[in-house]
């Protein structure tokens, strides 16, 4: 099954702003982000406590998304910096 990959307009803003100043950073979030249309649970995404809220890692980054099967999306709530890398 793949999902629907629907991002928020903070998301977008967020990527907008990083990609100005981090191209390659912005690039490999994207490319990221699409894979999880396929596989929206990878090895280096956590859920976030009992929540549909996972939080992905990409080195000094991360995403936050909702998964949700029953309309079967990925929403996309942020990115940004993370506090160390991983």
């Amino acid at each position: 099954m793949t999902y629907e990959i629907v991002w928020s307009d903070a998301a977008i803003d967020q990527l907008a702003a990083l990609n100005e100043r981090h191209e390659d950073a912005a690039m490999l979030i994207t490319a990221a982000v699409y894979d999880l249309a396929d596989n929206p649970n990878p090895t280096n995404s956590s859920r976030l406590g009992t929540s549909d809220i996972h939080r992905l890692l990409l080195g000094f980054y991360r995403v936050m998304y909702e998964v949700r099967d029953k309309t079967v999306t990925v929403d996309v709530l942020s990115v940004g910096r993370s506090d160390r890398p991983r």
